[in-house]
């Protein structure tokens, strides 16, 4: 490498930095799931935990808040991983163009300071590709399977990218190379599954519930999300432009030369796009679109696209830095824990996740408006579901699948008030204590 590559990896690094320190943002999909179960394992046990995901990613920020237990440190380690996909691109491919499509991308901003183990997935690959094609290496083709098993362990949809990947390229090699591969990519899953029998005592207990929700959406049991999503956000749409302006040049790229990674892109977009509905899901495939990109722009394109990229990076992240909604969240459960001395604070629906990620502290311990009404009414499960079969033939007995999800804890909650947004509608039974600039506290009427 040259004077000017390092000087261009440490630019990427600084503003990455710079991008950490003073965004405000935390929330975003998922998030405050990833960061509860991160608090969780350093100690900080304030809510009882929803896990629809690995925990994998969690466990890794961990080790770096018991250096430092702050917000700050969580978005290092969230740009970290795109310091390290960029490192890929310049260092071992030596791709320059391609680096620094990525480092001008929107996407990779818009993405950076998320927790979301899409993160370490893309990187690991990225890697599991990269090592696919570099036949010069002895044994890439286990360290491709092995990366691509870790990027499967760290974030469960990645198994779908897996297998259009091995469907694309495995389709005319022969069934041992393809069990070689398998048998690569177990051993880079084999942490997870480590994980999950030494937290559940179930080797697979993540990936059943990731199946599990999964199963209840296709089969129609979860009214609020649907099996394709495709013209129901047209948002997701805008990633053509916000991956880089001038995407649509990559139609240069010569077929049959690229037709495998052409194809594979082309089928996990189109999937992303029917189904999935979330821009980041595109970081995964991203530094491949800009590898295959930079073959066919030529300066003035590229010059181009760097420049709109700066715009739309400005105006798709400007609101992490401006926003105040969450520094006023924190600030107000300051002010509520110095004004009630309580054991527990009952948040409104979907709401104790948010406020326990923003506090530092075991005490008071936040819990789910769900779990509450279930105290009262003395419930042991919270919710069911129930998928039966109903054949044309008059079978000997007909198959009814029952999931139920019980409390945790059999607790009668006392000395606790209610905190709801502002803007939140008041819940039955009881009466406002006092109002804060973004919350509100109520008592039991």
């Amino acid at each position: 490498m040259r004077k000017k590559d390092y000087l261009a990896l440490g630019m990427l690094g600084f503003f990455l930095i710079i991008f950490s320190i003073f965004t405000t943002k935390i929330g975003f999909h998922d998030s405050f799931e990833y960061i509860n179960i991160t608090k969780n394992f350093i100690g900080i046990e304030n809510i009882n935990l929803f896990s629809g995901h690995s925990l994998l990613y969690p466990l890794v920020i961990s080790l770096f808040l018991k250096i430092w237990s702050s917000f700050v440190m969580l978005k290092f380690v969230n740009v970290f991983w795109i310091f390290l996909i960029g490192s890929v691109l310049l260092v071992w491919l030596k791709n320059k163009k391609a680096f620094v499509l990525f480092a001008f991308s929107p996407l990779t901003w818009y993405i950076a300071i998320q927790t979301t183990p899409v993160l370490p997935a893309s990187f690991f690959f990225l890697l599991a590709f990269v090592f696919f094609y570099k036949k010069n290496i002895n044994k890439n083709f286990l360290y491709s399977g092995f990366c691509l098993g870790l990027s499967c362990a760290f974030y469960t949809p990645i198994l779908i990218v897996a297998f259009v990947f091995i469907l694309v390229y495995f389709w005319e090699t022969g069934f041992k190379d393809f069990i070689r591969y398998l048998v690569a990519m177990l051993v880079g899953f084999l942490p997870r599954i480590i994980q999950d029998y030494y937290l559940f005592k179930m080797p697979l207990y993540s990936s059943l519930r990731y199946v599990g929700s999964n199963f209840i959406v296709f089969s129609g049991l979860n009214p609020l999300a649907k099996n394709v999503n495709f013209l129901s956000n047209l948002w997701i749409l805008s990633v053509f432009v916000i991956t880089a302006p001038f995407l649509f040049k990559i139609y240069k790229i010569n077929f049959k030369e690229y037709k495998k990674p052409i194809i594979f892109l082309g089928l996990i977009s189109l999937i992303i796009i029917l189904r999935a509905q979330e821009i980041k899901y595109f970081l995964i495939i991203s530094p491949i679109l800009f590898i295959l990109l930079s073959k066919v722009l030529n300066k003035k394109d590229f010059k181009w696209n760097c420049i709109i990229s700066v715009i739309l990076i400005i105006l798709l992240t400007f609101n992490f830095f401006v926003s105040q909604y969450e520094i006023r969240i924190q600030n107000d459960l300051v002010e509520i824990n110095r004004d009630f001395d309580v054991d527990y604070i009952i948040a409104g629906p979907s709401e104790a996740t948010m406020l326990a990620a923003f506090w530092w502290e075991n005490h008071p311990k936040y819990v789910w408006w769900e779990d509450y009404e279930a105290s009262l009414e003395n419930k042991t499960t919270i919710r069911d579901y129930r998928f039966k079969v109903t054949p044309i033939l008059k079978l000997k007995s007909n198959l009814e699948i029952i999931v139920n999800f019980n409390r945790a804890e059999d607790i009668t909650y006392e000395n606790y008030i209610l905190v709801l947004r502002k803007e939140a509608e008041k819940a039955e039974g009881f009466e406002l204590i006092k109002c804060y600039d973004e919350l509100c506290t109520y008592e039991k009427g």
